[in-house]
């Protein structure tokens, strides 16, 4: 009677565990420490994007030692920006990436201004950066206007 009642027990816990993972388990995801439904991973991925925003540059400062600052100059360095280029930022959100563009083609519109008239190339250059979160693309904007030397269109 006792081995009948534990292992009823046994089998009643074991189906309400069941009953309880089982519909996360067969769509989850992981999202830091926890399991969740693969539907709400997208919003909260935005909500943290959304809350941080206006820190972003100062958490990727603190939370990698200054090392993102290495990488990037690194890959702005790989592209060999030049006056008159073209570039897209994907998911650019705070602008970082596309600002150092920015400063090296003006940096090399000095080099080349001080050896000859550069024919226009200033003119056509084009940064673009597009970002799915709106608050990250507005603390680059702000930065944008705040440089005076940006014009930022939100189409």
């Amino acid at each position: 009677m006792a081995l009948r009642r534990s292992s009823r027990n046994i089998a009643n816990n074991l189906s309400s565990m069941l009953a309880r993972t089982s519909p996360l388990h067969s769509h989850a995801t992981s999202f830091g420490f926890k399991q969740i439904h693969e539907e709400e991973k997208s919003k909260m991925v935005g909500n943290v994007f959304t809350s941080v925003a206006s820190n972003y540059d100062l958490m990727n400062d603190l939370m990698s030692g200054g090392m993102h600052r290495l990488w990037k100059d690194r890959l702005v360095s790989k592209l060999h920006p030049f006056p008159g280029m073209k570039h897209l930022d994907v998911a650019g959100g705070t602008g970082d990436i596309a600002f150092r563009v920015l400063e090296n083609i003006n940096s090399a519109s000095r080099r080349a201004t001080q050896h000859g008239p550069l024919d226009g190339f200033e003119d056509e250059t084009q940064i673009y950066i597009c970002d799915i979160n709106p608050n990250m693309l507005n603390v680059g904007k702000k930065r944008a206007i705040e440089r005076g030397n940006v014009c930022w269109n939100d189409s």
